[in-house]
């Protein structure tokens, strides 16, 4: 990367989460942690296991004016705010589309589970992305920073201590 580009990191934040207790117990809930522990034995941990050290990863790169935000995207049209109804509807659509894909490799071969066990539970948890009754969240955290410019003297920042969640 030449000097004074930037670079930006994103992930969806698995597992998911909720403000009130309609996640509790569901598939949907499950999918997320299991995604995650599947994802940790194969090596490659992914979503909030990973996301927790962009800010660190960036800065040992030497990256600077490293920056923050974090956005809840709703799982499903649940939201009464029509722009996150509108967001909660595209990310369904999204995570519907490539759910099957999303678990298959890491559930088979990350938990050993047999294609016939895939298929059901991609089923179930199709089933409670859709019930707007579970009122789940994926936290979206982004970072992003600059490569500095040769010789330029940085100054180091330290972390915001209460990231700023932005709807």
């Amino acid at each position: 990367m030449a000097p004074g580009g930037y670079i930006e990191f994103q992930d969806y934040g698995l597992p998911l989460k909720c403000a009130d207790d309609t996640l509790h117990g569901t598939h949907l809930e499950r999918w997320g942690i299991l995604l995650c522990e599947a994802a940790s034995k194969l090596g490659r941990p992914m979503g909030s296991d990973v996301s927790s050290k962009y800010r660190e990863w960036m800065e040992s790169a030497g990256f600077v004016d490293i920056e923050e935000a974090h956005y809840m995207w709703p799982s499903n049209t649940w939201p009464k705010d029509p722009h996150m109804k509108e967001l909660g509807r595209w990310n369904q659509v999204n995570i519907l589309d490539g759910l099957e894909g999303f678990c298959l490799a890491l559930l088979t071969r990350g938990l050993n589970w047999s294609k016939q066990e895939v298929d059901i539970f991609v089923a179930q948890v199709s089933t409670d992305i859709k019930d707007r009754r579970i009122h789940g969240y994926y936290p979206m955290p982004v970072f992003w920073g600059r490569k500095p410019y040769p010789g330029e003297v940085v100054h180091s920042r330290p972390a915001p201590t209460q990231p700023a969640t932005t709807t």
